[in-house]
């Protein structure tokens, strides 16, 4: 049986209530009714008279229900866009963020720097978006490369090798669940250490209602939000190679703080070189702490 609204009445209805919680509410309409109707855009725009079916409808406004109360369009389609790649994601790990991708930029930028093979570890890998997609970079590029991906979530884990078997990298990427380092064994070494840990504090709720369906160990930390990156810090010398390069994910507010916390600890603990600098990501606001041993 078919309903009575067609294709664009059915988006036009959607977006008008989509507007008040969502920055995209036409994009969001036309994602839900394309996964509904197994469908691409194209077919949006050629069909809009078309009636949708009851059971379809009936589909779509359960989706529609689901996005109104805030809930990431990344878990209700089941995937995510990062690096112009398809992600798997779930409830069990962090939707990928547009401006996470900049990690992946400032590593290839690094890597005529580094020696190879790239031996390089992803601290919290979450959906294994950034230890998959640079492993897919350095193939293309034709660099050998050694890659190990850990995370404390075996949930997480599992879904980081499904994106991993997805995009038919297994047999080259490592998965352990650790605690950061602490699975590690003494002798393992990277000249590429990437991070993108829990920083958000607990007593900092000022962020988007979306994030209250994304797993809280994977947002917030201990310490106003810093906890995750100097435990991380305090083991770094043990597991980085020379020349080597870490960079990691910070909050916007934590460029300074986390500079002279780096300086300080780097000081006591070794007597090599090393450069640490902030990155900032497009908006202008402190993203990355990056640190060159040398």
């Amino acid at each position: 049986m078919m309903s009575k609204q067609s294709i664009w009445e059915v988006l036009n209805c959607a977006t008008k209530q989509l507007k008040e919680t969502s920055p995209t509410a036409r994009l969001d309409a036309d994602l839900l009714l394309q996964k509904v109707l197994n469908c691409d855009r194209s077919y949006l725009l050629a069909h809009g008279e078309e009636l949708i079916n009851i059971q379809d409808f009936e589909r779509f406004q359960e989706l529609l229900a689901r996005r109104l109360k805030c809930e990431p369009i990344a878990y209700i389609l089941g995937q995510q866009e990062f690096y112009s790649r398809t992600y798997i994601v779930d409830q069990n790990v962090l939707c990928p963020r547009p401006e996470t991708e900049l990690i992946i930029e400032e590593a290839l930028k690094a890597i005529n720097s580094l020696p190879t093979p790239i031996r390089f570890v992803d601290l919290g890998t979450g959906s294994g978006c950034i230890a998959v997609t640079l492993a897919l970079e350095l193939r293309a590029k034709k660099i050998s490369f050694q890659a190990l991906a850990l995370d404390l979530s075996e949930r997480a884990l599992e879904l980081a090798r499904k994106n991993a078997k997805f995009h038919d990298i297994s047999d080259e990427i490592c998965f352990l669940e650790s605690d950061w380092f602490q699975a590690l064994k003494s002798n393992q070494k990277f000249n590429l250490i990437l991070a993108n840990p829990p920083y958000i504090a607990y007593s900092d709720r000022a962020v988007s209602p979306g994030v209250s369906f994304e797993p809280e160990s994977a947002l917030y930390a201990e310490d106003q939000g810093l906890a995750a990156i100097k435990k991380i810090l305090s083991d770094l010398m043990d597991f980085a190679t020379v020349p080597a390069l870490f960079i990691s994910e910070i909050g916007w507010q934590q460029g300074e703080t986390l500079m002279r916390h780096a300086k300080d600890l780097l000081q006591i603990q070794q007597q090599i070189n090393c450069k640490i600098e902030i990155v900032q990501d497009l908006a202008g606001k402190d993203r990355f702490l990056k640190i060159w041993f040398n």
